[in-house]
């Protein structure tokens, strides 16, 4: 095995991660994978950049990937002068307001283009900007299967696919607050909704 080859792909669950792997694996690329975060979601920055510092002493890596920008990722591989490669997924990433950002050793790929001219002046050669994709062949696979009746009742011109994170607006968790704080809570997000 040529071990110029090897890659370390860095995971927390997201859905793009298994399609992504695949496509280095298509490309010949050995993908070494460190998983804890899918199952510790508290794990820290010290954990993480110790979990892949044990790979970067003990493998020759030819990068380290992960979807979305951790700035810690990018901090060990600056430090050991390997390649740090990310895809940011989502929209905002806060993470990418850090200074690591700037390394000489990343390679940012941001899938929102006004995201990437925002943030492409700071580290003009090393953040691209890379729409999202998928694998065809496994979407084809699901198609080829799908009734003209279906198709029909579930073909756009247009679609959307993907979350609008809901289930993370923090406004949610307030349930505790006392019933004038909880109203005016209320109203700071309908006067946001109005102006939309």
């Amino acid at each position: 095995m040529n071990t110029k080859m090897k890659i370390l792909v860095y995971r927390y669950g997201s859905i793009c991660e298994p399609d992504v792997i695949q496509a280095f694996q298509s490309l010949g690329l050995t993908v070494l994978e460190e998983k804890t975060e899918i199952t510790n979601k508290r794990l820290s920055s010290a954990d993480r950049l110790l979990l892949v510092e044990a790979y970067l002493k003990t493998e020759q890596l030819l990068f380290v990937f992960s979807i979305n920008f951790y700035p810690v990722l990018a901090e060990i591989c600056h430090i050991y002068q390997t390649r740090y490669l990310c895809w940011t997924v989502d929209s905002p990433v806060p993470e990418l307001f850090a200074k690591s950002l700037c390394h000489h050793t990343n390679h940012i790929f941001l899938f929102d283009r006004a995201q990437h001219q925002y943030f492409a002046p700071y580290n003009p050669e090393h953040i691209h900007y890379l729409p999202l994709a998928s694998c065809t062949q496994r979407f084809d696979r699901v198609i080829s299967t799908v009734t003209g009746s279906d198709r029909r009742a579930y073909s756009a011109d247009i679609s959307f696919v993907g979350s609008l994170y809901g289930e993370k607006n923090p406004v949610h968790q307030l349930n505790a607050l006392p019933d004038y704080a909880r109203g005016y809570m209320d109203a700071l997000v309908f006067a946001q909704d109005i102006w939309l």
